[in-house]
């Protein structure tokens, strides 16, 4: 977007006055103390549906971005929320922030309590005292720490192993569960057919015997690597998954070639697949 410096600063209409009056906003242009002290432009993020904005220097340079971000929220129960990336062209720093503040707000404000541009220029000064002391940035943390805490208390989430969650599952003979190259878990039968189920995954004369392969599949229990439980919720597994249910993706890139829809093998890849994206196992 190209600015036309005279007439952007020649805009005085449309002034927006915050709840203290040293800080205004028109169309274009912030003012601290009725000085303007820099350009500002803003965009609508489609995504998130609040803006997005850049700040720059009456010389056409950018001092500062601002970025709406949306943490989502790893299972049903909690709620994803926004926060905003900022950064500093001039000095390469960055400042993640929770706030409910709408950004032309926020930006005002720290550039005046921060003092984050001074003689046109950002202020180094400035940037290091907002990341020092501003409290968005510890909110943030909180906010995330609090989700974390909830999968800790709810799905052992601490004591799962670390991996990259989106990589393809395998489930091997010996019953153990990989993802990522390591080992996650494993499971064990337990259900009167023992002596069958041990002969192979997917016997040829019950593939046709839908209900018998879920009792064997809901009869599995699955636990960390750890041996501690993590599920045996039984007919609570869907028998098949559709494109938007938790577990479809990873299902769809784990499921072997050969896989017989219905199988054990089929139904236990289900059960892993919903249980990971839950953030269970």
């Amino acid at each position: 977007m190209k600015k036309i410096i005279s007439l952007l600063l020649s805009a005085f209409i449309t002034t927006v006055i915050f709840a203290q009056e040293d800080v205004r906003l028109n169309d274009s242009v912030i003012f601290i103390n009725n000085k303007p002290v820099a350009l500002y432009a803003k965009e609508i993020n489609k995504l998130a549906k609040r803006y997005n904005m850049e700040v720059y220097s009456f010389t056409d340079w950018v001092l500062i971005k601002a970025e709406v971000l949306i943490f989502s929220a790893p299972v049903d129960e909690l709620k994803p929320f926004y926060y905003y990336e900022l950064t500093f062209p001039p000095t390469n720093d960055t400042l993640s922030v929770y706030t409910d503040e709408e950004l032309p707000t926020l930006l005002s404000k720290l550039i005046r309590d921060y003092k984050l541009i001074s003689n046109d220029q950002l202020d180094k000064n400035g940037v290091n005292r907002l990341k020092a002391s501003y409290p968005g940035g510890p909110a943030l943390v909180a906010k995330i720490k609090a989700m974390e805490d909830h999968l800790n208390n709810t799905r052992l989430f601490n004591q799962q192993v670390v991996r990259d969650r989106t990589k393809p599952v395998i489930v091997t003979k010996e019953k153990k569960i990989m993802q990522d190259g390591v080992v996650i878990g494993s499971y064990i039968h337990t259900n009167a057919n023992q002596r069958v189920v041990n002969e192979g995954w997917v016997i040829k004369s019950l593939e046709s015997q839908g209900t018998f392969n879920r009792k064997i599949a809901d009869a599995c229990i699955i636990y960390l690597e750890n041996n501690m439980k993590v599920s045996s919720w039984g007919d609570g597994f869907p028998d098949h998954l559709g494109k938007k249910e938790r577990g479809y993706q990873l299902y769809t890139i784990s499921k072997p070639k050969d896989t017989v829809p219905g199988s054990v093998e089929d139904l236990l890849l289900i059960r892993i697949c919903c249980l990971i994206e839950d953030f269970s196992l």
